[in-house]
């Protein structure tokens, strides 16, 4: 079983101006709290699924909607569109976490390594997004390897494929990089993700 959780942070006139922030921050702690819950589970035996993260901003309609037979508190629009999309992006890029460039822009003092610019299902324009990593030593030495790698492919760079291969051998379980490793391998250049199924 997996748990998806999709996030829209609005931007009307009356915004929190740390709301990217916090929901990075949120981000971070949500899949901090899965993975132990998935780990306490596992000592019980029972298998329990990830948790993926999309988290965009912009406009959304927020309130109660329906009637007497049904009556739900909901955001609709085309920014919770794009952050259940960004959510659901994560089972193919990798990632566990999926930040648009609206609300990475929009913070300070986090890891944020690039994914890529995703075209998602339903949209004709990409969405440039980035995954968020827990401020380690061990993940700012990757994060740094990683944004040199990711350059090379970005720049088109024939050395990035290789790139990709030597930190798919130091980091075997890091989902992100075995994806752009197997995408440059296949022929695919530049950062452009088309993505099926999302």
């Amino acid at each position: 079983m997996n748990t998806s959780i999709g996030s829209a942070i609005n931007s009307s006139s009356t915004e929190q101006h740390d709301q990217a922030d916090r929901a990075v921050a949120l981000t971070l702690a949500i899949e901090g709290l899965g993975q132990k819950l998935h780990d306490d589970t596992a000592k019980r035996g029972l298998a329990l699924g990830g948790t993926r993260i999309g988290v965009h901003a912009g406009p959304a309609i927020v309130g109660n909607f329906g009637g007497v037979r049904f009556f739900n508190y909901t955001a609709v629009g085309d920014t919770v569109n794009i952050a259940a999309r960004l959510e659901r992006a994560n089972k193919l890029v990798g990632t566990k976490n999926c930040i648009s460039l609206a609300v990475s822009k929009r913070t300070t003092g986090f890891l944020l390594r690039p994914i890529g610019v995703l075209y998602l299902k339903g949209k004709t324009e990409g969405v440039s997004a980035c995954e968020a990593l827990v401020d380690t030593q061990e993940n700012r030495t990757r994060f740094t390897a990683y944004t040199k790698a990711y350059a090379l492919a970005a720049a088109g760079d024939s050395t990035a494929s290789h790139a990709f291969e030597m930190l798919a051998q130091t980091y075997p379980q890091d989902g992100l990089i075995l994806f752009h490793q197997g995408r440059l391998a296949g022929g695919n250049q530049g950062m452009e993700i088309h993505l099926t199924g999302n």
